[in-house]
């Protein structure tokens, strides 16, 4: 999943109606699709906090704008996955960064109950129209075959989340004393499993892979229960003391694509 040129100007010209004073709720929607709620979910949540803790006009302004933008986009397209979206609005955050706040006093319109149950109701009704019907007349398709590298960037997660979690805080703990972090290996699975085969000894290095401040960081926010899934855009294969080669991943990022 990639954006293209187009949609990523429409998101740039997007990020500038939007402001920089947006950050925070757009943060709270990215934390929400990243749990893999269902967009309109994400919006509920934006709801909660536009009755509970966005007391200043500024606030609400802010929120607004945000509840607002992502309403428009899920009625455009009310069969939008919620790793699209993700993808969509954690551009959004990095895009947004740094600027001026526009002018005008947006509507709360997009957090009425009323308006989140229509939503949801048209993203079910374009679910179920989308579904293909089943013609017993028709063979089965024939199964996709296992595919024969791996792709330029795809999902994964920590096999061991408790020893991911033990390097972090070992990392924040040497900092914090002025001494080097340790270069740890964890080891990384693929998220679909049909990249298993191609992904023998994938693991990274806290102190050689790129972006692991910004895993580690996604790792510190991780609810219980949940796992975290992270873009491994870069992999280099690496030989070991017994001479079997084994994935580096390079280059992580936590958003669906960099």
């Amino acid at each position: 999943m990639a954006l293209t040129g187009k949609e990523m100007l429409a998101l740039e010209q997007q990020a500038l109606t939007l402001g920089g004073d947006v950050g925070t709720y757009l943060a709270e929607a990215v934390h929400a699709l990243r749990r893999g709620d269902d967009p309109v979910d994400a919006l509920r949540l934006l709801a909660d906090i536009s009755s509970s803790y966005a007391s200043r006009r500024e606030q609400r302004n802010a929120l607004n704008r945000v509840g607002t933008a992502l309403s428009s986009r899920i009625r455009r397209d009310p069969h939008v996955a919620a790793e699209r979206l993700l993808l969509e609005v954690s551009w959004l955050k990095r895009l947004t960064t740094g600027l001026a706040a526009p002018q005008g006093q947006p509507t709360d319109d997009w957090a009425r109950p009323e308006a989140l149950s229509a939503l949801a109701q048209r993203r079910q009704r374009s679910e179920q129209g989308s579904r293909p019907r089943h013609d017993a007349r028709k063979s089965e398709p024939s199964a996709k075959p296992p595919p024969a590298r791996l792709p330029d960037s795809f999902r994964a997660k920590f096999v061991d989340l408790a020893a991911a979690r033990g390097a972090r805080r070992n990392r924040n703990d040497r900092r914090k004393v002025g001494r080097e972090p340790k270069d740890v290996r964890l080891d990384l699975r693929p998220v679909d499993p049909i990249y298993d085969a191609l992904a023998s000894g994938l693991h990274c290095r806290t102190n050689r892979s790129q972006g692991m401040d910004e895993v580690f960081e996604g790792l510190g926010v991780l609810e219980p229960g949940q796992d975290l899934h992270f873009t491994i855009v870069e992999v280099e294969t690496v030989a070991t003391s017994g001479g079997k080669p084994e994935t580096l991943a390079r280059k992580l990022t936590l958003a669906s694509e960099p």
